[in-house]
């Protein structure tokens, strides 16, 4: 997501630049990295709605989804599997469907629908993210 982040930021550079050209010629105190960070918080709150959103909508198929990929890794890997490779399995899952099946793949957004509840079904708390920490 941080990755999306950037690049959103990245093409709205140019504005960013006018924003910042602006501020100045009104003699307000501006600082530039603030107004990256502004924007950067803005698209991840979107983001995070968006993410809210696409859970309320598909959570019929997050847990058939995660039923049968659950049961997959469980055989692979046993019950007692560590978060990490739990994640990692997830990744693989994802990454080995989306070379399957350009057509529909797997976005970033999708695999963090997932997560949750594949952590939850092994027993595992999920971790806690950075903004949940502040």
């Amino acid at each position: 997501m941080r990755i999306r982040i950037c690049s959103d930021i990245i093409s709205f550079l140019e504005d960013l630049e006018k924003i910042y050209r602006l501020l100045r010629k009104k003699n307000v105190e501006s600082n530039y990295i603030f107004i990256i960070g502004a924007f950067s918080k803005i698209f991840e709150e979107e983001s995070q709605i968006r993410l809210e959103e696409l859970h309320e909508t598909a959570s019929g198929a997050v847990n058939a989804i995660v039923s049968l990929l659950g049961e997959a890794i469980e055989k692979k890997r046993g019950h007692e599997i560590d978060t990490k490779v739990l994640l990692y399995e997830l990744v693989s899952f994802a990454e080995i469907f989306n070379r399957l099946s350009p057509d529909l793949t797997f976005s970033d957004e999708i695999i963090e629908l997932l997560a949750p509840p594949l952590i939850k079904r092994f027993g595992k708390e999920e971790p806690m993210r950075k903004s949940e920490h502040s």
